[in-house]
């Protein structure tokens, strides 16, 4: 195991104001994003385990929006702390570590999407379809199988760049705002804004001539005229 995995397998007490230790003075909850950022800077393990209690969900709830289901989601989250932990010296304590941290993920996210589109290319597998996922069969409102949706929608996801996929689920799964994701994702607002609409009219355009998503995309619109 790294020493970058062992910060986050074996927690230590976090060093209070005065320069002392004690643990049970500090609960978990009371300690601020820029406080654990400087401990970690200082090279205190149990800094990186809060950070990691605090924010693995969320990454790895980011990592699997943006590649799909059943994909290494474990060894991405790994990797996305490794490196932050790598690089916490050079984040601005005043910046927000969530976005910090979501940044990262699609990072790696996106590099992972370039790899596997690499590999599909000079070999005959994988193919590239989305694995199979457990799911129920069709719920009462006679909506077609939800695993079937969601793998015919990452086939379409598979379609387009890694960059103009993840603007896609940043701005329209994730709920994420234009700002938000510009900083998120290293471009400008009005690439975030051209592309979010661009993509959603593709993907939607696309959906639409799938019999899987066809009912989804549907309800999803009359849903937008109701309100």
């Amino acid at each position: 195991m790294s020493n970058q995995q062992n910060m986050l397998a074996r927690p230590v007490p976090l060093a209070a104001a005065d320069g002392s230790s004690n643990v049970a003075e500090l609960p978990l909850d009371g300690v601020g994003d820029a406080a654990l950022l400087g401990a970690l800077v200082q090279g205190n393990q149990r800094a990186a385990a809060v950070i990691w209690q605090r924010y693995s969900t969320l990454v790895r709830r980011a990592l699997a929006r943006s590649l799909g289901p059943d994909q290494e989601i474990e060894d991405l989250l790994q990797e996305v702390f490794i490196g932050f932990i790598k690089s916490a010296a050079k984040v601005d304590q005043r910046a927000s570590l969530r976005a910090y941290l979501i940044s990262i993920a699609y990072r790696t996210a996106a590099m992972e999407i370039r790899k596997r589109k690499v590999r599909r290319w000079v070999t005959l597998t994988p193919s590239g379809d989305v694995p199979e996922v457990p799911s129920s069969n069709a719920g009462h409102d006679g909506l077609p199988d939800e695993g079937r949706a969601l793998r015919s929608l990452y086939r379409i996801l598979d379609t387009l760049s890694a960059r103009d996929r993840l603007i896609f689920i940043a701005r329209h799964i994730d709920g994420m705002q234009i700002d938000e994701t510009a900083v998120a994702l290293k471009v400008s607002r009005a690439t975030v804004w051209r592309t979010g609409k661009a993509t959603l009219m593709d993907v939607l355009a696309k959906a639409q001539r799938d019999p899987a998503l066809a009912a989804y995309v549907e309800r999803a619109l009359q849903n937008g005229k109701d309100q």
